[in-house]
């Protein structure tokens, strides 16, 4: 199409200064009149969606634009029907060649100079290069399917790449819902054994005859109902890794079974005498101290040290506070591409409670709650009231929040049950397993050993370790310097300019110039955070 050709196919001389300005800019614009029948379509748009204007007009807008949003919460059809605008969404299309292109959509009622609705505008930005940008300058905090911005994830990252290099076996311990198989499926794709199966398999959700037989496999016969032969996950997993979750409450005699299989690297499937041969590399975790139950005859010692040849220590999400921001922001665009919603980010207030919360049930429990959300946000921001009512009426847990008491699951033991020792401050320690042998308590309330230890003892204040030592921080210190620190990046990403800063951080202007000031952040001479 030449230059000198009108947007709506008139002649040059015709054209309205209007549509010229809309074949020049780099922004796609379509119209559609009340029927969603597109009338205009500017050269951008064409670009974008790889669709020729003449294709485009005259056909339904949900035919050309092939959005997400058209599936479930169509931004221009709010826009018609409640007269509001709508101001860069997030959402993707698919173009021509069903390539998913990311996109920022704005929409808006169409007028006449008489007032009268003519139909509705929308306005789509392509975002690839952003997003590009975005996740280059994101993977430093990412590693496979984990972000953290934590001083202890980030040695975490570090020595993945070199474990994966390894065949040893890994002992992976941390609470439950902190990521444990995440760890694992990393150290599995760093690994050369990455072409082949990651098998992961729960032993605590399997009864000990069935558990063999699952991991093993069996031949015709070799019990009731076992009418033809059956590979088991090890056979699945051959030539890559088996994972296997909460070794700690396997029985002994499992236990026996188990190491016999990782000294022979063999394995027998039940109702045979023949050995199959075992080419995988074993990671194993638990939410349990398995230290502590060697120690009372409850895991065996021999099989305890086949597994922990390399260890590694995941935090619980209450000590890596500063990450929750992150996972928000990535829990919310992973929603909103699953449910086509177009959720904006979330509000300051309901993010400082988030903060303040112990998150027994870490990151899990927090994408429980994003998704809670979700069912009563559909778009804007995330609000406290879109929270269970725990979060905005139960305020016990802010006075409990990162206070531990010995018996907490945020102190650990040494060899000897009877002493304490503070968290490791690296990810990968030789002895480091967790005290808290019990499962993580429901989202309601904090468990009941806890409460009275809290009561009977003055708090403790969390300690973050990083690479110049540890220091001690309150509730308040805690959400304050983590909000200080991302709101710092986000100006620096945005070279200072206020109104960017604050669209990335999912926050208005006036909401950032605020906790800027609150905050203390001094910014570069010259720049005052206003202006911009």
């Amino acid at each position: 199409m030449s230059s000198g050709e009108s947007f709506t196919k008139e002649p040059y001389h015709l054209q309205s200064v209007t549509e010229i300005i809309l074949e020049s800019i780099s922004d796609g614009v379509f119209t559609v009149d009340p029927d969603w029948k597109i009338t205009s379509f500017n050269r951008a748009a064409e670009k974008i969606t790889g669709i020729d204007r003449e294709e485009a007009i005259g056909r339904h807008c949900w035919d050309v634009f092939r959005s997400n949003m058209c599936e479930r919460e169509c931004a221009l059809k709010k826009t018609m029907k409640e007269g509001k605008p709508f101001v860069n969404s997030d959402t993707h299309i698919v173009s021509s060649e069903g390539e998913k292109i990311p996109v920022t959509v704005s929409t808006s009622v169409l007028k006449d100079s008489n007032g009268n609705s003519l139909g509705g505008v929308e306005i789509f930005r392509d975002h690839t290069l952003v997003d590009e940008l975005r996740k280059a300058l994101s993977s430093r905090f990412q590693m496979g399917e984990m972000l953290s911005r934590n001083p202890v994830m980030q040695q975490l990252f570090d020595i993945i790449p070199l474990i994966a290099e390894s065949d040893s076996s890994v002992l992976i311990e941390g609470e439950s819902g902190t990521g444990k198989e995440l760890v694992a499926k990393a150290i599995h794709d760093k690994s050369p054994r990455n072409k082949s199966p990651f098998v992961a398999i729960n032993c605590g959700a399997l009864p000990d005859s069935l558990l063999e037989s699952e991991l093993f496999g069996y031949k015709a016969g070799a019990f009731t109902n076992a009418s033809k032969d059956k590979a088991g996950y090890f056979a699945s997993a051959q030539g890559g890794t088996i994972f296997l979750d909460e070794i700690g409450e396997t029985s002994a005699a499992f236990q026996v079974r188990l190491l016999r299989v990782l000294e022979e690297k063999a394995f027998q499937p039940l109702g045979t005498t023949e050995k199959v041969e075992s080419n995988v590399r074993v990671i194993t975790a638990t939410n349990r101290n398995l230290l502590q139950m060697v120690a009372e005859k409850d895991f065996r010692r021999d099989l305890f040290y086949r597994i922990n040849v390399v260890q590694v220590f995941l935090p619980p999400l209450r000590e890596r506070m500063e990450d929750i921001p992150l996972l928000v922001k990535h829990f919310i665009s992973r929603m909103n591409t699953i449910q086509g919603k177009m959720v904006e980010g979330i509000e300051p207030d309901a993010l400082e409670t988030l903060m303040k919360y112990p998150f027994y049930g870490n990151i899990r429990e927090l994408q429980n709650l994003i998704e809670h959300a979700f069912v009563l946000c559909s778009s804007g921001f995330i609000a406290l009231k879109h929270f269970p009512a725990i979060l905005s009426h139960d305020s016990s847990f802010i006075s409990t929040s990162l206070s531990p008491s010995p018996s907490s699951p945020l102190s650990t033991s040494s060899s000897s049950p009877s002493s304490s020792s503070p968290l490791p401050s690296s990810p990968l320690s030789p002895l480091s397993p967790l005290s808290s042998s019990s499962p993580s308590p429901p989202l309601s309330s904090p468990p009941q050993h806890q409460q009275s230890s809290f009561k009977d003892s003055p708090p403790l204040e969390p300690t973050v370790s990083s690479g110049f030592g540890s220091f001690s921080l309150s509730n308040n210190d805690n959400v304050q310097a983590a909000q200080r620190e991302i709101i710092f990046n986000a100006l620096i990403n945005n070279n200072y300019n206020r109104k960017a800063a604050a669209k990335e951080l999912g926050i208005h202007k006036s909401t950032l110039f605020r906790k800027i000031k609150k905050l203390g952040i001094i910014l570069p001479k010259g720049v005052d955070g206003r202006s911009s």
